[in-house]
Parts: structure tokens; C-alpha cells; sequence
């Protein structure tokens, strides 16, 4: 189980929230209402790892999964799928971890991943891009690849080719964060940085068509 140490190194930023204000403009006539709030596509957080849970590709990204742990807050719900510590020592210890922000107003939403886009780059210089097009990805989505190879240890275990792959995605007011991540006790494989790259992808397809996008 390795989230605890790529939550704090690898994702792009920590989140921040954009309040929406508004208000009653001087000069309007007695008893006229102030501007309107557009409606947003999202009141409340859906459940996606609920509506993920029974999908088959998961038992293809993580070997002995099993949940990891989850937190909601009015705007946030976080989730995901980790491998088990009881896992064969030989196992690729893998982690999917998904954290969904519901924004007050899409505005908000999209200042968000615009901010994350302008970084440009991600903690080890690995270049953030777009993904797909406008509406494969819900309304719309960057990812951020990254592979280090530096030996780490965490809990007693010693960790080589730790590769992950972070994608936020936008649908209307909701933003989601995908971060998966896989690790060997033993030195990497040649195409362990693509498998984690398309494994990512594949549960952020999923994770956008449970959003109706």
C-alpha cells in the first residue's frame, strides 16, 4: 500500500476552493432581485467508487484489492481501491485513489483546472497535457505521467519504480482527481510506466461515463 506516500509527493496540487459571491448591484430599483445563479449539473457528490466498485478492469489494475479508506465532506468525497497488505510479496502493490470536489458554480470548477494546467509541469518535471478531446473526458481533462526510480521506503517495506499517473477531469461544477500508482519490491519493468499510464486512463473513462460524460 503505497497512497500515504504518493498523496503527499505526486498529485499535481492540493486542492483549492473558489467561493462564489454575488450580490444586489447599487442604482437597482426597490425590490428588484439580484443576478441570478446559474444552475449547476451537480447538487450533491455521486458515489462514483460505488458505481465503479463491480467493474472488471479494476481486478486488472489492482491485484488483491481490496477498499481503501474513504472520506466525505459536503464537498468532497474521497475513495478508492488499494492491494492488499497480505499480498504475496511478488505483487505489484498498486493504489487508485479517487478525490471528487463539488464547486459551488462551473466558473469555479473550471478556475480550478485551469490553475492546475497553468503549473505546466508536475513536482519531477514531467509535463502536464491535455487529455482527449473536449467531452471524451467528461467537459474536459489533463494528465500528468510520472515514474521515479529512486528507492523509498514506507511501513518496513522498500519500494523501486514507483510510477503514477494523476488526471483531474471537469464535469460542470465537479472536479475529480484519479491518481493511480504502481510499485515493485524489485526493479521495474521496461513498460511499467505505459501500463500505468493506460490503466489510468481506463478508470478515468469509466469514472466520466458514471458522470454522464
Amino acid at each position: 500500500m503505497i497512497a500515504g506516500v504518493l498523496l503527499l509527493t505526486c498529485v499535481i496540487v492540493v486542492s483549492t476552493v473558489y467561493a462564489a459571491q454575488g450580490g444586489t448591484g447599487r442604482g437597482e430599483p426597490t425590490g428588484a432581485s439580484g443576478p441570478s445563479v446559474a444552475p449547476v449539473r451537480f447538487t450533491s457528490i455521486p458515489d462514483i467508487c460505488g458505481s465503479l466498485s463491480d467493474e472488471s478492469f479494476l481486478d486488472t489494475l489492482i491485484a488483491y484489492r481490496r477498499p481503501a479508506d474513504s472520506r466525505t465532506t459536503d464537498t468532497e468525497r474521497e475513495c478508492g481501491w488499494t492491494t492488499e497488505s497480505s499480498a504475496p510479496s511478488d505483487t505489484v502493490d498498486s493504489d487508485l485513489t479517487i478525490r471528487a470536489e463539488k464547486f459551488a458554480t462551473t466558473k469555479s470548477a473550471e478556475a480550478y483546472v485551469r490553475k492546475q494546467r497553468s503549473y505546466g509541469t508536475g513536482l519531477d518535471g514531467s509535463k502536464i497535457t491535455e487529455l482527449g478531446k473536449p467531452g471524451e473526458f467528461g467537459d474536459e481533462a489533463i494528465i500528468d505521467v510520472y515514474k521515479q526510480d529512486d528507492e523509498k521506503t514506507h511501513g518496513g517495506d522498500t519500494y523501486l519504480s514507483i510510477n503514477t499517473t494523476t488526471i483531474i477531469l471537469r464535469s460542470g461544477n465537479l472536479c475529480v482527481n484519479l491518481l493511480y500508482a504502481r510499485s515493485r519490491h524489485t526493479d521495474g519493468e521496461p513498460d511499467d510506466t505505459s501500463y500505468t499510464h493506460q490503466g489510468a486512463v481506463v478508470a478515468a473513462r469509466s469514472v466520466a461515463s458514471s458522470l454522464g460524460g
